[in-house]
């Protein structure tokens, strides 16, 4: 039984966290920072980081009308305070002019 021939299919192993994104759009994992779209997010609200040993994925804890809960997926990064950066997820945040 022990000597039987492995699944076809490869196990993925994931680790899941839930943090919190700051007013910039901005989660921190692992002493990393990604980012998710402005326009799907506010600030403080809970999400759920899925990581791979290659890949961060950022999910809503509540689904959207669609049902869809993913909001971004970046490359995992290497080296502590790195940046993974999208710059169209920042389309909708204040910029600061005119104040």
């Amino acid at each position: 039984m022990a000597l039987r021939l492995l699944p076809a299919t490869l196990y993925v192993v994931t680790q899941r966290h839930l943090r919190h994104i700051g007013k910039d759009c901005l989660v921190a994992f692992d002493a990393k920072l990604y980012s998710v779209p402005a326009r799907k997010v506010r600030p403080r609200q809970l999400v759920e980081i899925r990581a791979t040993m290659s890949q961060v994925s950022v999910h809503s804890t509540v689904p959207d009308t669609s049902g869809q809960t993913l909001l971004a997926v970046h490359p995992r990064a290497v080296g502590r305070g790195a940046r993974i950066v999208d710059e169209t997820h920042w389309d909708g945040l204040p910029t600061g002019a005119g104040r």
